[in-house]
């Protein structure tokens, strides 16, 4: 039995149908194109999407996730590969645990309800930066980051070249921040 997790598929094939209490769904055979050591490559798992006022939206969103560039053939359907969020829940009629399709999304990036647009993103950091840069001296020790140095040609034990430094001008530490952080 495939394990709950995130797996990489394609879409195989896809149908409409209609359940048993009338509602329009949309199945679509995914097979997994890429798992940890790669002990569920090749497995398939269908899934099934449903037009109802609260899901249509999430449904139509998966399709498109999948290729679809016609909703009327589902042709397209097996274009991208995507991202598969597989979880454990009881079979309808027998109760038995079986793996089941929760989310299709994007390969990569991160995924979010809402982002932010760019000036909402300067405001943001604006309004945090002091804070952020008090607790990054803190956290560093009064050093800066050493994934944020330049690289340096010199062996590793010289110190950092930092531009428009020379070694003796003087380090400008940021303000001080709150000292009530939880950890």
């Amino acid at each position: 039995m495939i394990q709950p997790g995130t797996y990489h598929a394609r879409a195989k094939s896809a149908g409409y149908g209609i359940t048993n209490t009338g509602t329009e769904q949309v199945g679509v055979s995914f097979v997994i194109t890429s798992s940890p050591n790669g002990q569920y490559d090749g497995a398939e798992l269908v899934w099934y999407g449903f037009f109802t006022p609260k899901t249509e939206d999430r449904t139509l969103e998966a399709l498109v996730t999948c290729g679809c560039t016609n909703l009327a053939t589902l042709e397209g359907i097996s274009n991208n590969e995507v991202a598969i969020v597989v979880d454990h829940e009881p079979h309808y009629q027998t109760g038995e645990l079986q793996p089941r399709i929760q989310w299709i999304n994007k390969l990569g990036g991160i995924a979010m309800k809402t982002r932010m647009s760019e000036g909402e993103t300067k405001a943001f950091a604006s309004k945090l930066q002091g804070k952020f840069l008090a607790l990054s001296q803190k956290v560093n020790g009064g050093a800066s980051s050493p994934n944020t140095r330049p690289a340096s040609k010199g062996s590793p034990h010289d110190p950092p070249r930092s531009a428009g430094r020379t070694p003796t001008s003087p380090v400008v530490a940021p303000p001080p921040g709150d000292d009530d952080i939880p950890f």
